[in-house]
């Protein structure tokens, strides 16, 4: 393992510290599991100071890419990187990017429908009764006059799922969870629901019949009226204030 690490020169040497580990794992040089030498050792194979090793150490640990555990058999373990360590990143990126309704929203003007037009060719039997359920459940809410935003928001979750592609599902899962805590700032009407739900119901029908672009036009129509709509909702918001 000696000959993965090389003295740092750079000048933002924690940084760069965890550049080159970060490039161990994507070589696989670095496998889930493996322990990193001893910040002792680090810090002789890079010539650093051990300091320098923690910080590059705590990034890592911030990231997701390594678990710290204590004790005599502990020190700093590869972790196994996941769809959750994906969208914890993206999710973080947004909440601190000042990222707005608006922009999520042409976001998924571009992802949302081309994601309905593949899961209407790969869906399953098994994706299509999970999403049959959660029409039902959004009807009875909206029947009983309640709009609750996680429940319209597993529709898209679930279509992203029924793609079968993990990197569909680690960006819409990031898009959709930050969108529903914009949306709970606003408080949606009922009224918004219920015509999130006609939407629903017709892209559902063009999945369930595996027509791909009646479902990537009947959600493209749906992003771009939920845009216009929630971004008047927003407005009449903070002109009442």
């Amino acid at each position: 393992m000696t000959s993965l690490f090389k003295p740092v020169k750079n000048i933002r040497i924690a940084e760069d510290l965890t550049t080159q580990i970060i490039q161990n794992i994507i070589k696989k040089k670095l496998r889930p599991g493996d322990k990193l030498p001893s910040e002792r050792k680090l810090a002789e194979m890079c010539a650093v100071s051990r300091v320098t090793v923690r910080e590059a150490l705590r990034i890592l640990e911030n990231k997701g890419l390594v678990i710290i555990k204590r004790g005599a058999k502990g020190g700093a373990f590869i972790t196994e990187v996941n769809i959750e360590t994906v969208e914890d990143s993206l999710i973080d990126f947004f909440q601190f990017g000042d990222v707005s309704i608006n922009n999520i929203s042409e976001a998924r003007l571009i992802i949302e429908p081309m994601v309905a037009e593949i899961a209407a060719v790969k869906r399953t039997t098994k994706n299509l009764k999970e999403i049959q359920e959660i029409l039902s459940y959004c009807q009875e809410l909206i029947d009983n006059g309640r709009a609750v935003v996680d429940a319209q928001v597993k529709f898209h979750l679930a279509l992203a799922r029924a793609s079968g592609n993990p990197v569909i599902i680690a960006i819409s899962n990031s898009l959709m969870n930050f969108l529903a805590k914009k949306l709970h700032e606003i408080s949606p009407s009922t009224k918004s629901f219920t015509m999130d739900q006609e939407f629903h119901l017709q892209i559902f029908e063009a999945i369930n019949n595996q027509e791909g672009k009646l479902a990537f036009q009947a959600m493209k129509e749906h992003v771009q009226i939920f845009k216009a709509f929630h971004q008047e909702e927003l407005n009449n918001k903070y002109q009442s204030k």
